[in-house]
Order: C-alpha cells, then sequence, then structure tokens
C-alpha cells in the first residue's frame, strides 16, 4: 500500500489505499474542504463530496479498473491533486 501525504495549510491530508479496491479514503482535509475525483483518461468527474470528519470515504467499487485523480479543493482553489489506482 501506498500512502501519499501533503501538507495542506498546516495540516497533512493523506490519501489511501493506493491501489483501491473498494474506497477512497481521505485524512486530514479541512472543514469545507471540498474533494473531486476525475478519470485520468476521460476527465470525467466521478464523485464531489464534502470533507466528511476525520476520514472522508469515497466508494469506488463500482468503478472500472483505471487512473484517477483525486483533487482536493479550499473553497474554489486547488491545494492538491494525486493519482490514485483503482484495481
Amino acid at each position: 500500500m501506498c500512502v501519499v501525504n501533503f501538507d495542506v495549510m498546516e495540516t497533512a491530508v493523506t490519501m489511501m489505499p493506493n491501489p483501491a479496491t473498494n474506497h477512497i479514503y481521505v485524512k486530514g482535509a479541512l472543514p469545507g474542504t471540498k474533494i473531486r475525483v476525475v478519470e485520468e483518461a476521460t476527465g470525467r468527474v466521478m464523485a464531489m463530496v464534502e470533507r466528511q470528519g476525520l476520514f472522508t470515504a469515497i466508494d469506488v467499487t463500482s468503478w472500472s479498473s483505471a487512473a484517477y485523480i483525486v483533487q482536493v479543493f479550499d473553497k474554489d482553489r486547488l491545494v492538491t491533486s494525486s493519482k490514485i489506482i483503482k484495481l
């Protein structure tokens, strides 16, 4: 399992697991943060959710095996992004 860490406004944002099979978990995003997941090949938005407490879980079980970009926004500003592989 690969864990990706980012410093966002003095808060570490962690996205895991990578690769993923059932869920992607985003930890450490600040209140009011939005998380968007985009399929890398097509640009199709697969999920757009607001931070949900300590961990935000995104169900990816029905998604195709592919590369996805997880983007974290504070208001309308992109603060970090990471590639996640869905098996």
